[in-house]
């Protein structure tokens, strides 16, 4: 990637994560912060309902073929391409900077990488390095433009395999309608693409330590300030559990105002919520909740595949359960590499 000759001021937080992670709740949080511009989703035009949609360069059965024909037809984006969402955010970002705001922009990983890094499609082959170096330093291996790229502050938001999965699987069954054994579930249920733009910044951050993002300290639960790794990763299991916590830490590292927070809201009546498939699927427990829905608390670091494999059984059958597995123990390698450079909510890192 080009170096930048100025440090990434003013602050542009980008938030790479991936679906099933509780990225839309974690959205909402900072939805209406009077310091924020939020900028949503900028490339899933691009990359689900364009011309240049991931879809077309992989291989599914017939009944996602016509679900995904379907959604793409009614989307009415003909002219989506990557290099146009590109310059839309751009200019957002700029719009954003010019009303004195910091853009928070948030989006699937997977849904801004450029194709070649999903050229290895099977679970097994995504424990090999990614080929994204470029003249002995990383790549930037996103659309984004480089010297945007560059400027972020990246975050990156992690869950375990074992919760996201089998998530991804139920959520998606009449929206997208994938089978297990179609190429397109293992692009979504892979942490791999997190890991490749994580190591693209660790990368870059590396040969650039002065451009580092410089508002880097927040409190410990001792009251001492610490400087943050970057990128930052957090866990959903802490967006969770411990919001505010993890929320004030965050909000500490980008000094804006933690009070500028809602961890309530007003469900969104079922007249008013969209109507696409999309929105429909993915996006109906956060509009019918009314802040954060935390359950019984759980530990995810100490979670069992095989006891979750059980469950999945019992709810989806012999096979799927089986392909879920596969997928998980795939996904863990990638997820605990991340998950070693978390920023935690009761303390400093793990």
């Amino acid at each position: 990637m080009p170096r930048m000759t100025e440090p990434p001021v003013p602050r542009r937080i980008f938030v790479f994560d991936h679906p099933r992670t509780v990225s839309q709740m974690f959205h909402r949080l900072f939805a209406n912060h009077e310091e924020l511009e939020n900028i949503f989703h900028p490339f899933i035009g691009a990359s689900m309902y364009g011309p240049e949609r991931i879809q077309l360069t992989l291989k599914h059965c017939s009944v996602a073929e016509d679900a995904q024909e379907d959604l793409a037809l009614n989307a009415h984006m003909e002219r989506e391409t990557y290099q146009v969402a590109a310059q839309r955010l751009t200019e957002s970002i700029a719009t954003a900077e010019k009303k004195g705001k910091i853009a928070f922009v948030k989006d699937h990983c997977l849904c801004l990488l450029k194709h070649n890094n999903f050229r290895d499609k099977t679970p097994d082959s995504f424990y090999e390095k990614p080929n994204s170096m470029l003249s002995g330093r990383m790549s930037n291996p996103t659309w984004i433009p480089d010297d945007l790229y560059t400027s972020l502050s990246p975050l990156i938001l992690i869950r375990h395999p074992a919760r996201m999965i089998p998530s991804f699987y139920r959520t998606q069954a009449d929206v997208l309608k994938l089978q297990t054994a179609d190429e397109d579930f293992a692009i979504y249920t892979s942490f791999r693409w997190l890991r490749i733009i994580f190591d693209s910044y660790r990368e870059f951050y590396s040969e650039n330590d002065d451009l580092v993002p410089p508002y880097s300290s927040c409190s410990t639960i001792d009251g001492t300030k610490e400087k943050p790794i970057w990128p930052l990763v957090i866990d959903a299991e802490d967006v969770v559990y411990s919001t505010q916590a993890i929320v004030s830490k965050l909000c500490d590292i980008w000094h804006i105002d933690s009070s500028g927070v809602q961890y309530s809201w007003k469900a969104t009546p079922k007249e008013e919520r969209p109507k696409d498939k999309i929105m429909c699927g993915f996006f109906d427990t956060l509009l019918s909740s009314t802040g954060v829905i935390q359950g019984n608390k759980r530990d995810d670091r100490s979670l069992d595949i095989d006891e979750e494999t059980v469950k999945w059984r019992a709810e989806f059958g012999e096979q799927v359960a089986a392909d879920l597995r596969r997928f998980a123990i795939a996904a863990m390698p990638d997820y605990e590499y991340l998950r070693q450079f978390c920023l935690c909510a009761a303390r400093g890192y793990t």
